[in-house]
């Protein structure tokens, strides 16, 4: 049986296609929000009456609907790997299979597979969800993944943040200028890019704008890394757990 067209992979792959089809949406939302000047940057001469400021800010509200999307597609692609495990043990419709192991400690991660049987999977999936790392600090983001859909649905909408690339950047500051290159700065609704004393003249080329992107915020997972890259990544990477799977299970178990 060709795995494109065996049951067991089509349910998660459904999953990981509508995530897709979200971050595509998302992507859009994104880009039309910066491309309409969702951001400024400006000389502020009012904020510190100690200091002339060149300010970098967000000028309007985030759209609503960004965390929204965000959680419909950490869930699509989380529950892609329930779905994927049950469907490859072909249980019952009745049996209730525990969801894909992920633990907060990698000592705690044997134990996990033995509460959930995945031994009757066979060895060689123990060994393959071992090197899947999920739990903290992993390499691929599995635990990340499942925690933020933890929080999505039980505790509060995942927020975001802001995040200012700045490849080349000079800005005359009196007689004396600054200079940056290849800078990120992450911020939330107000970065400040330099101080300088009342009555310094600032110049600023206004050819030059700096990058924006969206970011997961601080304290959460994935802090401080670019929404859409992240999921586009997230996603590639099931996208590939379950072609494992396929490639090893192209027979019944």
């Amino acid at each position: 049986m060709k795995t494109e067209n065996d049951p067991r992979f089509l349910e998660p792959r459904l999953k990981v296609d509508r995530a897709n089809s979200h971050i595509l949406d998302l992507n859009k939302i994104i880009e039309t929000f910066i491309r309409n000047r969702g951001y400024r940057v400006f000389i502020d001469n009012q904020s510190e009456p100690e200091f002339c400021l060149l300010v970098m800010e967000r000028a309007k509200p985030l759209p609503s609907i960004i965390p929204l999307i965000v959680g419909d597609i950490v869930h699509n692609l989380r529950s892609a790997l329930d779905i994927l495990l049950y469907r490859v043990a072909a249980l019952p419709a009745d049996f209730k299979l525990p969801a894909f192991p992920t633990t907060a400690k990698i000592s705690e991660f044997d134990n996990a597979l033995k509460q959930r049987k995945i031994a009757w999977l066979g060895p060689w999936v123990e060994d393959y969800l071992r090197s899947l790392q999920p739990y903290p600090g992993g390499c691929f983001g599995i635990w990340e993944l499942h925690q933020m859909d933890i929080t999505d649905k039980h505790k509060l909408i995942l927020p975001a943040n802001h995040a200012a690339h700045i490849e080349r950047l000079k800005i005359e500051v009196g007689n004396s200028s600054l200079n940056f290159r290849n800078c990120r700065f992450i911020f939330e609704e107000r970065l400040i890019l330099a101080r300088a004393p009342p009555g310094t003249q600032i110049k600023l080329d206004k050819h030059v704008k700096p990058g924006v992107e969206i970011t997961f915020a601080e304290g959460f997972p994935f802090a401080g890394k670019p929404i859409v890259p992240t999921l586009r990544q997230a996603s590639k990477f099931i996208s590939e757990i379950i072609n494992v799977f396929a490639r090893h299970c192209s027979f019944p178990l």
